[in-house]
This record gives structure tokens, sequence and C-alpha cells, in this order.
């Protein structure tokens, strides 16, 4: 589970009324821990000196529970300002102070990297220690680091029983973990559609709403099953009533698409996406955009489309600009004029707000997009290798469509690292391009490379770096 980080530009400093002396002259908290609680869960700001003075008050005292939370809010940056240092200390201190789960939590942010240096070995060493004291997600995440050989050496038989034996306990984080390796074709796990949706079905079964939802998705579009729009809506409608509004887009654009066969209602797919818009779901509001861009059992009217993304944008939606940003930059169906200053504009804006993966992502495909000469070319592929490998593939692809010579160029520079190309890197696909794409991508590259599906095998293989 990765860390949100909503840095906020708060004063610490201590105010007078927060806490109080006692005899001893330790510091009294001012508030109890229920309200401390509710100020963080709901972020209220204007209060958070006084609910971080509130909890370095009971920290003081040995309370591991407030050296948890000073923990979190440190690395979550929810109250205050991201400090890696900070919440490595206070996630310690609970540690000390009897807290097991601030030991997982540790873990996590050694795991993910993001706020302090990467450490999987130690990631690894706190997961162990927490497992042994049998605590379920820490099981998870170390047999997760067996199977992909994160910190301790590869042993994906050892980690696979390590998550089956959590399933078996009947835990949820365990049951999806698997039914993911085992719907996946590619991972370390070899694919088992059945074991997959038997995993997804004990969960949802369990009342795990991603469950639900997973199994909703799977039933509609028929991945690891023959589709089943009466099964895919009952699924997707139980995820609904457990509060995933996700599940309430993918019903509205299962009946604009008519993927649910002689029950679907486009109109009512259209009015939902609206109503949701409206309360601010940023999925609903892409989706929407969507719908009227491209003419989606609608009338096509993408200055309309535009005008429902900037006014999400410009109300701090990142997801919403970063759909505008994709019509500005590939203008796709031509349904508007291509500006990739304009799109690099609202990335500027929204950069910061972007989970590290997508602006990374999206700072490739905006250099793609005014790309042409040699020199342009080779900073995008300079742009590529600064993405991390698990998400290059998809990258890769995308450039296909936003600049079909960046896609030739990162393939020719690929293959030439491999030996298996010796021609000029110039984005030019001839002939002798083309047989070295063949030599990574043959049967299934036989419509050619730049069709949809050999682009997604090619750019798999060319995000495998030797």
């Amino acid at each position: 589970m990765k860390l949100t980080f909503l840095v906020a530009s708060l004063i610490l400093a201590t105010p007078l009324s927060a806490v109080a002396q006692s005899a001893a002259g330790q510091q009294v908290p001012s508030m109890p821990m229920a309200e401390i609680k509710a100020i963080i869960a709901e972020q209220q700001t204007a209060r958070s000196s006084e609910a971080i003075s509130s909890l370095e008050a009971l920290a003081e005292q040995g309370n591991a529970e407030a050296l948890m939370l000073l923990g979190d809010i440190f690395a979550n940056g929810t109250l205050a300002q991201v400090d890696g240092a900070k919440a490595v200390d206070f996630y310690q201190r609970s540690i000390d102070a009897g807290a097991k789960f601030a030991r997982y939590k540790l873990a996590e942010i050694y795991r993910l990297g993001d706020i302090i240096p990467e450490d999987e070995s130690k990631a690894a060493e706190l997961y162990q220690v927490s497992a042994d004291e049998g605590l379920a997600p820490a099981k998870v995440r170390l047999g997760l680091a067996y199977i992909h050989g994160e910190g301790v050496d590869a042993d994906v038989d050892r980690g696979v029983a390590m998550l089956q034996e959590a399933a078996e306990a009947g835990d949820q984080m365990a049951m999806n973990t698997l039914g993911n390796l085992y719907s996946s074709a590619e991972g370390p796990v070899q694919a088992d559609n059945p074991q997959a949706l038997q995993y997804f079905e004990r969960s949802a079964d369990a009342g795990n709403a991603f469950a639900m939802l997973k199994l909703g998705s799977v039933y509609l579009s028929g991945t690891l099953d023959d589709s089943d729009p009466e099964k895919a809506m009952i699924y997707l409608q139980r995820a609904s009533e457990a509060g995933v509004q996700q599940a309430d887009v993918m019903i509205a654009n299962g009946h604009i698409e008519g993927r649910f066969g002689s029950a679907s209602n486009p109109s009512e797919g259209i009015g939902k996406l609206e109503e949701l818009a409206e309360q601010g779901s940023s999925e609903a509001r892409a989706s929407l955009a969507d719908v009227y861009y491209f003419g989606r059992s609608t009338i096509k009217d993408p200055t309309k489309a535009v005008d429902i993304l900037q006014v999400a944008a410009n109300e701090g939606d990142v997801l919403a600009a970063q759909r505008l940003i994709y019509f500005y930059r590939d203008a796709p169906a031509k349904g508007v004029a291509k500006d990739v200053g304009k799109a690099k504009e609202i990335f500027e804006r929204v950069a910061a707000e972007m989970p590290p993966s997508v602006a990374a992502r999206e700072r490739v495909l905006l250099a793609a997009a005014s790309a042409s000469g040699r020199q342009s070319l080779s900073a995008v592929t300079d742009l590529l290798n600064e993405v991390p490998e698990s998400d290059q593939s998809v990258v890769i692809a995308a450039l296909r469509f936003t600049n079909p010579n960046a896609f030739v160029y990162v393939a020719q520079s690929r293959l030439q690292e491999r030996g298996a190309y010796s021609g000029p890197l110039n984005g030019l696909l001839t002939s002798s391009t083309i047989r070295a794409i063949n030599t990574i991508c043959v049967s299934d590259c036989r419509l050619g490379p730049l069709n949809p599906e050999s682009v997604r095998n090619i750019s798999r293989a060319l995000a495998e770096r030797p």
C-alpha cells in the first residue's frame, strides 16, 4: 500500500494553550486521544499544532500509540511536512514502547524508499520479526519479498506457502495477493485463472470490497473466465454498497458501453457519471469527459469535455489535470488542437501533487510529444531510464501513440544495447529495425510492430533490461 503524501506548510510551534504543565514539569495533553485521531483523520490543519503538541505530551510519557501516530504524521504528511528521519525516530520509539504494528509501518517506509533511502533488507528483517509475532500483513509482505527476491534470496515456493498459510487463516490481504499473483501472466508465479478466481471469491465472501470490485471487473471483461454481465453487476453492486465509489463508475461505464447486454442503459450511465462528478469523484469526471470527447453513446462534444476537466483541474483534481494533459499533448481523434505548450504548463502546475511514477511517465511523454531530431529523441530515452523499471513497459507503449518515432527510437536504442541492432538511431522504421524488433517479438508481432497488440508485446520485452 503506497503512502500518500499531502504536504502541508504548517507552523509546528507549540501554542501556550496547547498543553499544560504537570507538577513534575511534564507536559499534559490538552485533548483526549479520540479527538486527536479525529483531527488527523479529517486533516483539520487549523488544529494541527494543538494535536501534535498533545501527541508530543503523550509521547513524552512513553505512550506507544501517540508515538506511532506521530510517526504516521511525519511519514504521510497529513498535518505536517513529510520528514523521514522524524518518522523513523517516532516509529522506533513506538516499537520500543511496545507497539508491534509500528514495526510493520517502519518496514513499509524502508521498502517504499519514498521518504528515506530504500532498504529492502532492513524491510525484510522487520517484516520477519512482525510475522513471527503473528502480524498478518507482515506475513503477506514477507511472502512477497521471497517471491520477488526483495531483501532476501528469492524463493517463490516459500513465499507462496507463506501467503497460502495466511489465506487459510482467513487473511483477506493474503487472499487478494494470491488472486493477483495467479491472475498475472508474466509474474514469478505460474498463472492459474481458476485459482485466482477462487481466492478473490473467498475474499469477497469474507466481505472484502476490493475483491468484489475485482470480480466485477473480471466478469465484465472476461479476463479470467467467460464474460458474465449478470455476475459482474452483482459484484459491482456489492462493492458499491460497501462504499466503493469506483464500482459506481464502473457500473455507469458498463451501461454506456453496452457491457450489460440488454440490461444496458446508456442514458442511466451518463446520468450516474454526472451525479458522481457533481459529488467530486475524480474518476467520474475523467470518464464523463471521455464520454463527451469521444462521443460515447451521446453527441461528440470535445469542448464540453475540456470544460469539465478544466473546472476539475482548477479545483485541484490531479486526475482531471492528467487527462487534460493527454488531450492537449496527443490530440486524440483530433478532438482538440494539439498544444504541447499548454500540456506542459498544466503539468508544471500539478506535477508536485502527482505520484512520482505518474509524474515521471508524463515527463517522458511530454518530451516525446515535440521530439523530432536525434538529440531530442535521445533525451526521451534518458528520461525513460529514470522511470522505475516496473512502469517502463506502460510508458514505452504509450510512446507509440504520442510519437511513433520516439517509440521506434527507444526500440532501436535498447536493441542496440543487446547487440540485436547495428543501424543508425534515427526513429525510422527501416527494414533493419523491423528485423531487430522481430528478434524479441516474432509470433506476437505478425500484424506489424506498430499494431497495438504488437506494441504491448514489444514494450514488455524492451522494458526488460539486460
